[in-house]
């Protein structure tokens, strides 16, 4: 951001307060406050439906989004992190357990 704010001046660009000492967020050269950063932009997890917020990994896979915690085997529950993993009827599990099923 390459702009100097007065003190005053340097507020959320969606709901006006203030964002001196806060943490904020930049989009399109835009400062938000997090919470409005999360409410306007953020993706929310296909598994919880709760938002991902800027704190957290947002892991995706075609069009969903998941939290890092979030993002299991539907069939083992075992965690899809670094690990190989297909979808079949919109649901993700592990690459042992599609080819099984294909059999």
């Amino acid at each position: 951001m390459n702009k100097d704010w007065h003190t005053h001046h340097f507020c959320c660009w969606q709901c006006d307060e203030s964002l001196t000492g806060q943490r904020y967020v930049l989009r399109d050269d835009h400062p938000y406050c997090v919470p409005c950063y999360e409410a306007a932009f953020a993706n929310t997890c296909d598994l919880c439906n709760q938002v991902i917020g800027i704190g957290s990994k947002d892991l995706s896979y075609k069009d969903k989004h998941w939290h890092e915690t979030c993002f299991y085997c539907c069939k083992c529950s075992v965690s899809l992190v670094d690990r190989q993993f297909g979808s079949k009827i919109s649901r993700v599990m592990e690459v042992v357990w599609l080819e099984n099923d294909e059999r």
